[in-house]
Protein backbone atom coordinates (compact mmCIF):
# COMPACT_ATOMS: atom_id res chain seq x y z
CA UNK A 1 0.00 0.00 0.00
CA UNK A 2 2.81 2.58 1.11
CA UNK A 3 4.63 1.76 -1.97
CA UNK A 4 1.57 2.54 -4.14
CA UNK A 5 1.24 5.25 -2.06
CA UNK A 6 4.27 6.87 -2.50
CA UNK A 7 4.41 7.76 -6.68
CA UNK A 8 1.09 9.41 -6.31
CA UNK A 9 2.13 11.50 -3.87
CA UNK A 10 5.23 12.39 -5.54
CA UNK A 11 3.06 13.35 -8.88
CA UNK A 12 0.88 15.61 -6.38
CA UNK A 13 3.82 17.20 -5.09
CA UNK A 14 5.80 17.64 -8.64
CA UNK A 15 1.67 18.96 -10.31
CA UNK A 16 1.53 21.50 -7.49
CA UNK A 17 5.06 22.74 -7.72
CA UNK A 18 5.12 23.14 -11.46
CA UNK A 19 2.00 25.84 -11.30
CA UNK A 20 3.51 28.82 -10.31
CA UNK A 21 6.25 28.47 -13.00
CA UNK A 22 3.46 27.98 -15.76
CA UNK A 23 2.13 31.04 -14.46
CA UNK A 24 5.45 33.18 -14.06
CA UNK A 25 5.95 31.82 -17.61
CA UNK A 26 2.23 33.04 -18.54
CA UNK A 27 2.90 36.64 -17.82
CA UNK A 28 6.09 37.14 -18.65
CA UNK A 29 4.80 36.63 -22.18
CA UNK A 30 2.02 38.97 -21.62
CA UNK A 31 4.74 41.68 -20.25
CA UNK A 32 6.82 40.88 -23.65
CA UNK A 33 3.86 41.09 -25.87
CA UNK A 34 2.81 45.09 -23.75
CA UNK A 35 6.52 46.20 -24.74
CA UNK A 36 6.39 44.75 -28.05
CA UNK A 37 2.54 46.79 -28.40
CA UNK A 38 4.16 50.01 -27.04
CA UNK A 39 7.66 49.74 -29.22
CA UNK A 40 4.77 49.46 -32.08
CA UNK A 41 2.71 52.56 -30.89
CA UNK A 42 5.84 54.35 -30.42
CA UNK A 43 6.72 53.57 -33.93
CA UNK A 44 3.29 54.45 -35.32
CA UNK A 45 3.84 58.21 -33.06
CA UNK A 46 7.45 59.02 -34.29
CA UNK A 47 6.06 58.50 -37.74
CA UNK A 48 3.46 60.71 -37.59
CA UNK A 49 5.79 63.36 -35.25
CA UNK A 50 8.02 63.09 -38.91
CA UNK A 51 4.71 63.97 -40.61
CA UNK A 52 3.72 66.72 -38.41
CA UNK A 53 3.41 70.50 -40.17
CA UNK A 54 5.87 72.69 -39.65
CA UNK A 55 5.27 76.03 -37.62
CA UNK A 56 5.71 79.61 -38.98
CA UNK A 57 4.85 83.35 -37.57
CA UNK A 58 4.32 86.38 -39.52
CA UNK A 59 5.99 89.09 -39.13
CA UNK A 60 4.55 92.83 -38.87
CA UNK A 61 4.83 94.25 -42.21
CA UNK A 62 7.99 96.75 -42.11
CA UNK A 63 6.58 98.72 -44.58
CA UNK A 64 7.12 103.03 -44.04
CA UNK A 65 4.45 105.79 -44.61
CA UNK A 66 1.73 103.44 -44.61
CA UNK A 67 -1.42 103.71 -42.98
CA UNK A 68 -2.76 101.13 -40.19
CA UNK A 69 -5.26 100.18 -42.30
CA UNK A 70 -3.12 98.99 -45.05
CA UNK A 71 -1.27 97.29 -42.68
CA UNK A 72 -4.03 95.76 -41.00
CA UNK A 73 -5.05 94.00 -44.92
CA UNK A 74 -2.03 93.33 -45.35
CA UNK A 75 -1.27 91.15 -42.51
CA UNK A 76 -5.01 89.89 -42.25
CA UNK A 77 -4.34 88.59 -45.72
CA UNK A 78 -1.06 86.96 -45.06
CA UNK A 79 -3.07 85.01 -42.01
CA UNK A 80 -5.71 83.67 -44.45
CA UNK A 81 -2.97 82.74 -47.35
CA UNK A 82 -1.21 80.60 -44.88
CA UNK A 83 -4.00 78.83 -43.09
CA UNK A 84 -5.25 78.50 -46.64
CA UNK A 85 -2.76 76.48 -47.32
CA UNK A 86 -2.62 73.83 -44.98
CA UNK A 87 0.83 73.24 -45.26
CA UNK A 88 2.15 74.71 -41.61
CA UNK A 89 0.84 75.44 -37.88
CA UNK A 90 0.31 79.01 -36.86
CA UNK A 91 2.82 80.41 -34.14
CA UNK A 92 1.13 83.60 -32.46
CA UNK A 93 4.04 84.00 -29.47
CA UNK A 94 6.54 86.14 -29.62
CA UNK A 95 8.89 84.82 -32.23
CA UNK A 96 11.82 85.88 -30.33
CA UNK A 97 11.46 83.15 -27.58
CA UNK A 98 11.21 80.65 -29.82
CA UNK A 99 14.76 81.57 -31.84
CA UNK A 100 16.71 81.85 -28.54
CA UNK A 101 15.49 78.44 -27.28
CA UNK A 102 16.74 77.39 -31.25
CA UNK A 103 13.16 75.82 -32.15
CA UNK A 104 12.79 75.56 -35.99
CA UNK A 105 9.86 77.35 -37.44
CA UNK A 106 9.58 79.21 -40.68
CA UNK A 107 9.09 83.69 -40.60
CA UNK A 108 7.11 85.58 -43.28
CA UNK A 109 8.98 88.87 -43.46
CA UNK A 110 7.29 91.57 -45.60
CA UNK A 111 9.40 94.73 -45.96
CA UNK A 112 8.65 97.53 -48.44
CA UNK A 113 9.62 101.40 -48.74
CA UNK A 114 8.80 104.28 -50.87
CA UNK A 115 10.52 105.34 -54.58
CA UNK A 116 9.90 107.83 -57.05
CA UNK A 117 9.92 107.42 -61.09
CA UNK A 118 9.00 108.50 -64.09
CA UNK A 119 7.33 112.11 -64.14
CA UNK A 120 6.17 112.75 -60.41
CA UNK A 121 5.06 109.28 -59.99
CA UNK A 122 5.35 107.90 -56.38
CA UNK A 123 4.62 104.32 -54.95
CA UNK A 124 6.03 102.01 -53.10
CA UNK A 125 8.79 98.84 -53.71
CA UNK A 126 7.85 95.09 -51.75
CA UNK A 127 10.01 92.90 -50.89
CA UNK A 128 8.43 89.46 -49.17
CA UNK A 129 10.42 86.30 -48.43
CA UNK A 130 9.91 83.16 -46.59
CA UNK A 131 13.23 82.50 -43.89
CA UNK A 132 14.22 79.70 -41.65
CA UNK A 133 14.72 81.49 -38.13
CA UNK A 134 16.48 78.58 -37.18
CA UNK A 135 19.67 79.11 -39.94
CA UNK A 136 18.46 82.42 -41.02
CA UNK A 137 18.73 81.33 -44.81
CA UNK A 138 16.27 82.15 -47.24
CA UNK A 139 14.34 79.70 -48.80
CA UNK A 140 11.56 81.84 -51.19
CA UNK A 141 11.62 85.37 -52.00
CA UNK A 142 9.17 87.52 -54.15
CA UNK A 143 9.92 91.59 -55.45
CA UNK A 144 7.59 93.77 -56.76
CA UNK A 145 8.38 97.36 -58.06
CA UNK A 146 7.28 100.62 -58.57
CA UNK A 147 3.75 99.99 -57.10
CA UNK A 148 1.24 102.84 -57.30
CA UNK A 149 -0.35 103.44 -53.41
CA UNK A 150 -3.81 102.67 -54.91
CA UNK A 151 -2.49 99.14 -55.76
CA UNK A 152 -0.63 99.01 -52.55
CA UNK A 153 -2.82 95.79 -50.48
CA UNK A 154 -3.45 94.22 -53.94
CA UNK A 155 -0.03 93.40 -54.83
CA UNK A 156 0.61 92.68 -51.17
CA UNK A 157 -1.50 89.95 -51.62
CA UNK A 158 -0.58 88.85 -54.93
CA UNK A 159 3.34 88.37 -53.20
CA UNK A 160 1.72 86.85 -50.44
CA UNK A 161 0.10 83.73 -52.63
CA UNK A 162 3.51 83.51 -55.04
CA UNK A 163 5.69 82.96 -51.75
CA UNK A 164 3.15 79.89 -50.47
CA UNK A 165 1.38 78.67 -53.54
CA UNK A 166 4.03 79.65 -56.31
CA UNK A 167 3.69 82.54 -59.26
CA UNK A 168 1.38 80.23 -61.39
CA UNK A 169 -1.68 79.94 -59.01
CA UNK A 170 -0.80 83.63 -58.13
CA UNK A 171 -1.30 84.51 -61.60
CA UNK A 172 -4.58 82.07 -61.56
CA UNK A 173 -6.21 84.12 -59.25
CA UNK A 174 -4.95 87.04 -59.61
CA UNK A 175 -8.31 88.83 -60.97
CA UNK A 176 -10.55 87.19 -58.22
CA UNK A 177 -7.52 88.50 -55.72
CA UNK A 178 -8.07 92.16 -56.90
CA UNK A 179 -11.40 92.27 -56.71
CA UNK A 180 -11.59 90.66 -53.25
CA UNK A 181 -8.96 93.48 -52.15
CA UNK A 182 -11.62 96.24 -53.71
CA UNK A 183 -14.23 94.76 -51.89
CA UNK A 184 -12.48 95.30 -48.36
CA UNK A 185 -11.33 98.39 -49.25
CA UNK A 186 -14.64 99.94 -49.90
CA UNK A 187 -15.80 98.19 -46.65
CA UNK A 188 -13.39 99.31 -44.64
CA UNK A 189 -13.81 103.63 -46.17
CA UNK A 190 -17.46 103.22 -45.19
CA UNK A 191 -16.14 101.96 -41.27
CA UNK A 192 -13.75 104.67 -41.21
CA UNK A 193 -15.90 107.64 -41.38
CA UNK A 194 -18.60 106.17 -38.79
CA UNK A 195 -15.79 105.52 -36.21
CA UNK A 196 -14.08 108.83 -36.78
CA UNK A 197 -17.38 110.16 -35.64
CA UNK A 198 -17.56 108.33 -32.66
CA UNK A 199 -14.85 109.82 -31.23
CA UNK A 200 -15.56 112.92 -31.92
CA UNK A 201 -18.45 112.67 -30.07
CA UNK A 202 -16.70 110.99 -27.14
CA UNK A 203 -14.73 113.01 -27.05
CA UNK A 204 -17.19 116.40 -27.19
CA UNK A 205 -19.82 114.87 -24.49
CA UNK A 206 -16.90 113.22 -22.08
CA UNK A 207 -16.30 110.73 -20.01
CA UNK A 208 -20.01 109.75 -19.06
CA UNK A 209 -21.70 110.14 -22.63
CA UNK A 210 -18.96 107.04 -23.01
CA UNK A 211 -21.19 104.82 -20.46
CA UNK A 212 -24.21 103.14 -22.09
CA UNK A 213 -27.24 103.60 -19.65
CA UNK A 214 -27.03 100.61 -17.13
CA UNK A 215 -30.41 99.10 -18.40
CA UNK A 216 -28.54 98.38 -21.59
CA UNK A 217 -25.54 96.78 -19.62
CA UNK A 218 -27.67 94.46 -17.57
CA UNK A 219 -29.14 93.13 -21.16
CA UNK A 220 -25.95 92.86 -23.20
CA UNK A 221 -24.44 91.09 -19.80
CA UNK A 222 -27.07 88.92 -20.17
CA UNK A 223 -26.78 88.33 -23.59
CA UNK A 224 -23.00 87.64 -22.89
CA UNK A 225 -23.96 85.47 -20.26
CA UNK A 226 -25.94 83.28 -22.41
CA UNK A 227 -23.26 82.72 -25.11
CA UNK A 228 -21.72 79.33 -24.90
CA UNK A 229 -18.50 80.20 -27.58
CA UNK A 230 -16.73 82.67 -29.40
CA UNK A 231 -19.67 83.27 -32.50
CA UNK A 232 -22.10 83.82 -30.20
CA UNK A 233 -20.36 86.83 -27.92
CA UNK A 234 -19.63 88.31 -30.91
CA UNK A 235 -23.23 87.74 -32.03
CA UNK A 236 -24.12 89.26 -28.37
CA UNK A 237 -21.32 92.24 -28.68
CA UNK A 238 -23.12 93.54 -31.76
CA UNK A 239 -26.67 93.47 -30.37
CA UNK A 240 -25.29 95.24 -27.41
CA UNK A 241 -23.89 97.77 -29.94
CA UNK A 242 -26.75 98.24 -31.58
CA UNK A 243 -29.24 98.62 -28.67
CA UNK A 244 -26.31 101.14 -27.03
CA UNK A 245 -26.56 103.21 -30.17
CA UNK A 246 -30.47 103.40 -30.18
CA UNK A 247 -30.42 104.42 -25.95
CA UNK A 248 -27.97 107.52 -27.61
CA UNK A 249 -30.69 108.75 -30.40
CA UNK A 250 -33.50 108.55 -27.81
CA UNK A 251 -31.40 111.52 -25.87
CA UNK A 252 -30.17 113.39 -28.49
CA UNK A 253 -32.56 116.78 -29.37
CA UNK A 254 -33.75 116.19 -32.66
CA UNK A 255 -33.46 119.13 -35.41
CA UNK A 256 -36.46 119.76 -37.52
CA UNK A 257 -35.41 119.37 -40.78
CA UNK A 258 -35.03 121.74 -43.50
CA UNK A 259 -33.77 122.16 -46.87
CA UNK A 260 -30.51 124.07 -47.72
CA UNK A 261 -29.20 125.96 -50.25
CA UNK A 262 -26.10 124.15 -51.88
CA UNK A 263 -23.16 126.04 -50.60
CA UNK A 264 -19.95 125.31 -50.11
CA UNK A 265 -18.98 126.57 -46.81
CA UNK A 266 -15.81 125.10 -46.11
CA UNK A 267 -12.71 127.00 -45.62
CA UNK A 268 -9.47 125.96 -47.16
CA UNK A 269 -7.18 126.10 -44.11
CA UNK A 270 -3.46 128.19 -45.25
CA UNK A 271 -0.57 126.41 -44.68
CA UNK A 272 1.44 128.60 -42.33
CA UNK A 273 4.21 126.61 -41.73
CA UNK A 274 7.54 128.23 -42.68
CA UNK A 275 9.90 124.98 -44.77
CA UNK A 276 13.63 125.83 -44.26
CA UNK A 277 15.15 126.31 -47.78
CA UNK A 278 16.58 123.07 -48.83
CA UNK A 279 20.58 122.87 -48.38
CA UNK A 280 22.40 122.93 -51.69
CA UNK A 281 23.82 119.50 -51.96
CA UNK A 282 26.06 118.38 -54.88
CA UNK A 283 26.95 114.41 -55.99
CA UNK A 284 29.85 113.70 -57.45
CA UNK A 285 30.83 110.09 -59.67
CA UNK A 286 34.41 109.78 -61.34
CA UNK A 287 34.65 107.61 -64.44
CA UNK A 288 38.34 105.90 -65.22
CA UNK A 289 38.73 104.80 -68.83
CA UNK A 290 41.88 102.73 -69.91
CA UNK A 291 41.96 103.05 -74.19
CA UNK A 292 43.39 101.31 -76.89
CA UNK A 293 43.18 103.71 -80.23
CA UNK A 294 43.72 103.65 -83.88
CA UNK A 295 45.11 106.24 -85.75
CA UNK A 296 44.56 106.75 -89.76
CA UNK A 297 46.07 110.34 -90.35
CA UNK A 298 45.76 111.64 -94.13
CA UNK A 299 47.83 115.20 -95.39
CA UNK A 300 47.80 116.85 -98.62
CA UNK A 301 49.69 119.70 -99.59
CA UNK A 302 52.97 119.71 -101.70
CA UNK A 303 52.83 115.95 -101.27
CA UNK A 304 50.26 113.31 -99.91
CA UNK A 305 51.17 111.87 -96.93
CA UNK A 306 49.36 108.62 -95.19
CA UNK A 307 50.22 106.70 -91.62
CA UNK A 308 48.90 105.03 -89.41
CA UNK A 309 49.44 105.16 -85.83
CA UNK A 310 48.64 102.72 -82.70
CA UNK A 311 48.53 104.57 -79.09
CA UNK A 312 47.37 103.83 -75.24
CA UNK A 313 45.49 106.58 -73.43
CA UNK A 314 44.41 107.02 -69.65
CA UNK A 315 40.92 108.93 -69.50
CA UNK A 316 39.45 110.45 -66.62
CA UNK A 317 35.99 112.14 -66.36
CA UNK A 318 34.45 113.66 -63.06
CA UNK A 319 30.86 114.27 -63.24
CA UNK A 320 28.90 116.47 -60.53
CA UNK A 321 25.23 116.26 -60.12
CA UNK A 322 23.25 118.61 -58.61
CA UNK A 323 20.44 117.15 -56.53
CA UNK A 324 18.03 120.20 -57.25
CA UNK A 325 18.10 118.60 -61.12
CA UNK A 326 18.64 115.28 -60.46
CA UNK A 327 19.04 114.01 -64.32
CA UNK A 328 21.51 116.69 -65.21
CA UNK A 329 25.74 116.43 -64.78
CA UNK A 330 28.52 118.63 -65.00
CA UNK A 331 31.05 116.70 -67.01
CA UNK A 332 35.03 117.32 -66.88
CA UNK A 333 37.71 115.50 -68.11
CA UNK A 334 40.77 114.71 -70.20
CA UNK A 335 42.50 112.46 -72.34
CA UNK A 336 46.74 111.95 -72.57
CA UNK A 337 47.98 109.52 -74.91
CA UNK A 338 51.16 107.57 -75.85
CA UNK A 339 52.41 106.05 -79.33
CA UNK A 340 53.05 102.79 -78.72
CA UNK A 341 53.31 101.58 -82.65
CA UNK A 342 56.22 102.46 -85.07
CA UNK A 343 56.43 106.60 -85.25
CA UNK A 344 59.05 107.15 -88.20
CA UNK A 345 58.06 111.06 -88.43
CA UNK A 346 58.45 111.57 -84.46
CA UNK A 347 54.81 112.88 -84.71
CA UNK A 348 53.61 113.87 -80.44
CA UNK A 349 51.20 112.10 -78.81
CA UNK A 350 47.45 113.68 -79.38
CA UNK A 351 45.37 115.78 -75.95
CA UNK A 352 42.21 116.10 -75.45
CA UNK A 353 40.64 118.57 -72.15
CA UNK A 354 36.77 118.79 -72.32
CA UNK A 355 33.60 120.61 -70.56
CA UNK A 356 30.21 119.58 -71.15
CA UNK A 357 26.96 120.09 -69.63
CA UNK A 358 23.87 116.64 -69.81
CA UNK A 359 20.79 117.73 -69.59
CA UNK A 360 18.11 114.93 -68.88
CA UNK A 361 14.62 115.02 -68.19
CA UNK A 362 12.66 112.81 -65.81
CA UNK A 363 11.21 109.32 -67.18
CA UNK A 364 12.66 109.95 -70.74
CA UNK A 365 15.77 107.67 -71.59
CA UNK A 366 17.40 110.91 -73.77
CA UNK A 367 19.86 113.46 -72.89
CA UNK A 368 21.42 116.13 -74.46
CA UNK A 369 24.77 117.11 -74.45
CA UNK A 370 26.52 120.37 -74.96
CA UNK A 371 30.00 121.80 -74.65
CA UNK A 372 33.59 122.41 -75.37
CA UNK A 373 36.54 120.29 -76.22
CA UNK A 374 40.07 121.27 -76.52
CA UNK A 375 42.38 118.92 -78.98
CA UNK A 376 45.59 118.65 -80.41
CA UNK A 377 46.09 116.56 -83.62
CA UNK A 378 49.99 115.61 -85.00
CA UNK A 379 50.33 115.11 -88.95
CA UNK A 380 53.56 114.57 -90.90
CA UNK A 381 53.81 116.88 -94.39
CA UNK A 382 56.28 118.78 -96.08
CA UNK A 383 57.24 121.71 -95.37
CA UNK A 384 59.20 123.10 -97.94
CA UNK A 385 60.31 121.70 -101.68
CA UNK A 386 63.63 120.18 -100.77
CA UNK A 387 62.59 119.99 -97.34
CA UNK A 388 62.30 116.59 -95.79
CA UNK A 389 58.80 115.14 -94.38
CA UNK A 390 58.22 116.86 -90.88
CA UNK A 391 56.03 116.02 -87.96
CA UNK A 392 53.79 119.06 -87.61
CA UNK A 393 50.50 119.70 -85.26
CA UNK A 394 46.93 121.33 -85.00
CA UNK A 395 45.05 122.44 -81.59
CA UNK A 396 41.48 122.91 -81.80
CA UNK A 397 38.88 124.15 -79.58
CA UNK A 398 35.55 123.02 -80.74
CA UNK A 399 32.04 123.65 -79.69
CA UNK A 400 29.67 120.40 -79.28
CA UNK A 401 26.66 119.12 -78.89
CA UNK A 402 25.00 116.09 -79.10
CA UNK A 403 22.23 113.38 -78.14
CA UNK A 404 22.51 110.04 -76.01
CA UNK A 405 19.99 107.50 -75.53
CA UNK A 406 20.35 105.14 -72.19
CA UNK A 407 18.35 101.76 -71.37
CA UNK A 408 18.37 98.30 -70.18
CA UNK A 409 19.34 95.80 -72.72
CA UNK A 410 20.32 91.86 -71.99
CA UNK A 411 20.46 90.91 -68.47
CA UNK A 412 19.48 93.91 -67.53
CA UNK A 413 22.55 95.55 -68.35
CA UNK A 414 23.00 99.71 -69.26
CA UNK A 415 23.76 100.24 -72.63
CA UNK A 416 24.35 103.92 -73.54
CA UNK A 417 24.10 104.86 -77.36
CA UNK A 418 25.10 108.56 -78.47
CA UNK A 419 26.79 110.88 -81.07
CA UNK A 420 28.70 114.81 -81.03
CA UNK A 421 28.99 117.16 -83.92
CA UNK A 422 31.49 119.60 -83.35
CA UNK A 423 31.97 123.12 -84.98
CA UNK A 424 36.04 124.94 -84.65
CA UNK A 425 35.44 127.69 -82.67
CA UNK A 426 39.27 128.36 -82.58
CA UNK A 427 41.63 126.40 -85.02
CA UNK A 428 45.08 126.74 -85.88
CA UNK A 429 48.59 124.55 -87.13
CA UNK A 430 52.16 125.17 -86.77
CA UNK A 431 52.63 123.63 -90.82
CA UNK A 432 54.81 125.79 -92.76
CA UNK A 433 55.81 128.16 -90.42
CA UNK A 434 59.58 128.52 -89.71
CA UNK A 435 60.60 126.64 -86.83
CA UNK A 436 57.26 125.74 -86.12
CA UNK A 437 56.54 129.80 -84.70
CA UNK A 438 53.61 130.81 -85.67
CA UNK A 439 50.11 129.77 -87.20
CA UNK A 440 47.87 129.33 -89.86
CA UNK A 441 44.05 129.35 -89.56
CA UNK A 442 42.27 126.36 -89.71
CA UNK A 443 38.71 125.42 -90.38
CA UNK A 444 36.79 122.25 -90.87
CA UNK A 445 34.51 120.08 -89.25
CA UNK A 446 34.34 116.36 -87.00
CA UNK A 447 31.87 113.90 -85.78
CA UNK A 448 31.68 111.26 -83.11
CA UNK A 449 29.46 107.96 -82.76
CA UNK A 450 29.94 105.84 -79.83
CA UNK A 451 28.18 102.81 -77.59
CA UNK A 452 28.81 102.17 -73.57
CA UNK A 453 28.04 98.83 -72.63
CA UNK A 454 28.01 97.69 -69.23
CA UNK A 455 29.45 94.47 -68.51
CA UNK A 456 29.26 93.70 -65.19
CA UNK A 457 28.59 95.73 -61.91
CA UNK A 458 31.05 99.28 -62.84
CA UNK A 459 33.20 98.00 -65.19
CA UNK A 460 32.22 99.42 -69.27
CA UNK A 461 33.06 98.49 -72.71
CA UNK A 462 33.02 101.88 -74.97
CA UNK A 463 33.33 101.84 -78.57
CA UNK A 464 34.11 104.83 -80.25
CA UNK A 465 34.71 106.57 -84.08
CA UNK A 466 35.73 109.96 -84.61
CA UNK A 467 36.45 111.73 -87.83
CA UNK A 468 37.48 115.20 -89.12
CA UNK A 469 37.94 116.99 -92.17
CA UNK A 470 40.52 120.27 -91.84
CA UNK A 471 41.30 122.61 -94.61
CA UNK A 472 43.78 126.36 -94.27
CA UNK A 473 42.59 129.42 -94.67
CA UNK A 474 45.35 131.20 -96.31
CA UNK A 475 48.28 130.62 -99.11
CA UNK A 476 49.36 127.62 -97.78
CA UNK A 477 46.81 125.12 -99.13
CA UNK A 478 46.42 121.80 -96.95
CA UNK A 479 43.78 119.35 -96.51
CA UNK A 480 44.02 116.82 -93.58
CA UNK A 481 42.16 114.13 -92.84
CA UNK A 482 41.80 112.00 -89.62
CA UNK A 483 39.65 108.78 -89.32
CA UNK A 484 40.07 107.64 -85.11
CA UNK A 485 38.62 103.96 -83.71
CA UNK A 486 39.37 103.53 -79.93
CA UNK A 487 37.96 100.67 -77.65
CA UNK A 488 38.11 101.61 -73.91
CA UNK A 489 37.89 99.71 -70.34
CA UNK A 490 35.84 102.14 -68.28
CA UNK A 491 35.42 102.00 -64.74
CA UNK A 492 32.67 104.54 -63.40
Amino acid sequence: MKKLLNPILFVCLAYVFSNPITFAQEKASEKTETKKEEATDSEATGSKKKEAKPYISIAKPNIKNVSDLQKRLIIRSAIGVVMKSGKYNMLFSSPKSFEDAKFKFYKLEMEGSKTKWGKNKAGYNLKFRLVDAYTKEVLRETIKTRIEERHLVFKAKLLQWELIFGKDKAKELEKEIEAQTEDELKEEEVKDPKEKDDKANNENKGADAQTPPPAVVDEASDLLAEAGDKKEKKKAEEEFEEKSKKEKKKKEIKISEFESPDLDLTKERLDTTVKPPKPFKVDSQIAFGLDFISENISSKSIIEVENDIGLMGVYVDAALQFQENPTDRLHVGFRMTRITSENDYSLTPPRMLHLRYKLGFVGLPIYFHAGFEFETQPFAQLGQVGEGIQAWEQSFLWYKGGLSLEFQSLFRMKTELGGFIFSPFVASTNFGTEKGEGSITLTGSKFEVYMIQQVWGSYNLKFSYFQSDITSQGLNSLENHQATTLISLLYR
